[in-house]
């Protein structure tokens, strides 16, 4: 009986298994089929109608006092390298808690994501917004906020906290991506592009971490 037992909740684990694999695998082939059809129209030379409206929409023209003050405060709390600060609690936390595992991965994570949009921008020419700067597409900085978001998710995953910081983080990436395109540093196809390859990076290392943890411990019997 305690055979059987053993057997059937391991079958209930492969299958759950299956099931978060197929939900990842499903995830990440949506961020990279949005990435590239935002790469397609931005090489052509075609963005999306959307990108010019909410261009206009996060203008400090059409935004109240508030809003204004908000979207300046997440430029400035998050803007450039300070970034890197949030990035290094997140792996310091890690580090205290004693999942030196997921730091590494963070830590893999984030620099994937950063180096990606760097290899990336090269190929994609937009028209400057400030300053005649180049190098838009895709956004650094939403790649690497939105790691830092993904990671505190699925840190506080297996708790009683994961809506919350769900929520929380998803607000917050949001801001920060709103706060780019409102000091006019990321067209809004930028941002939504970071944040894709952000997306498919963590679920393809997610995948990779799971066969890995499954070869490593053998097969089930």
């Amino acid at each position: 009986m305690n055979r059987w037992w053993k057997r059937r909740r391991r079958s209930h684990l492969d299958r759950r298994r299956r099931v978060r694999a197929l939900a990842t695998l499903g995830v990440g082939a949506a961020a990279l089929l949005v990435w590239a059809l935002l790469a397609y129209r931005i090489h052509e030379g075609r963005p999306p109608e959307w990108d010019e409206r909410l261009l206009r929409f996060l203008s400090p023209q059409t935004q109240d006092a508030p809003v204004r003050a908000t979207l300046d405060a997440f430029a400035d709390i998050v803007g450039d390298y300070q970034g890197l600060l949030f990035a290094g609690i997140v792996f310091g936390g890690l580090l205290v808690l004693g999942q030196a595992r997921a730091a590494l991965a963070f830590a893999l994570l984030l620099g994937a994501s950063v180096a990606t949009p760097a290899v990336l921008k090269p190929a994609f020419h937009r028209p400057s917004l400030i300053d005649e700067r180049e190098g838009y597409f895709p956004s650094t900085h939403a790649a690497g906020a939105a790691v830092v978001g993904i990671a505190l998710t699925r840190l506080a995953w297996p708790t009683r906290w994961r809506w919350p910081v769900l929520v929380s983080c998803l607000v917050l990436v949001a801001a920060y991506g709103g706060a780019l395109v409102y000091t006019r540093s990321h067209y809004p196809s930028d941002v939504l592009a970071g944040w894709c390859v952000a997306l498919f990076l963590a679920c393809g290392l997610s995948l990779v971490g799971s066969a890995a943890g499954r070869r490593s411990t053998g097969p089930s019997t």
